[in-house]
């Protein structure tokens, strides 16, 4: 059964105006931004080099870490004592030769240096 038309049900009549051809836009993707410079890299890499120190400096302050470590000694090689044979400026080159022989075959320096005497 249909129904009855009531001024309420009736859809107003659309009026629609003609402004000319409809010229669709453009699509443009998403590109992807140029590769950065090596001096823009350099210049980032720097700020955030400088901004990671300060704040580091800030957090150790504030959190009492702010004393500066004393810097360790080198350790010195041991030292020859001067009445070694083997820094003996007399030595020939054949008594070098034999001790230097004595100590790659895995003598000792005391008792390579029994070879020089």
């Amino acid at each position: 059964m249909p129904r009855q038309q009531t001024k309420q049900n009736q859809i107003a009549p659309r009026t629609f105006q003609y402004t000319g051809p409809v010229v669709p836009q453009p699509y443009h993707q998403n590109q992807a931004p140029a590769a950065p410079t090596f001096g823009q890299l350099a210049k980032e890499g720097f700020s955030f080099g400088v901004g990671t120190a300060v704040a580091r400096q800030v957090v150790d302050r504030f959190f009492g870490f702010g004393t500066q470590a004393q810097p360790q000694p080198q350790p010195q090689p041991p030292q020859q004592k001067k009445d070694d044979p083997i820094m003996s400026p007399f030595l020939t080159d054949q008594q070098r030769l034999q001790y230097n022989q004595c100590i790659l075959e895995g003598g000792t320096h005391s008792h390579c240096k029994e070879l020089l005497q």
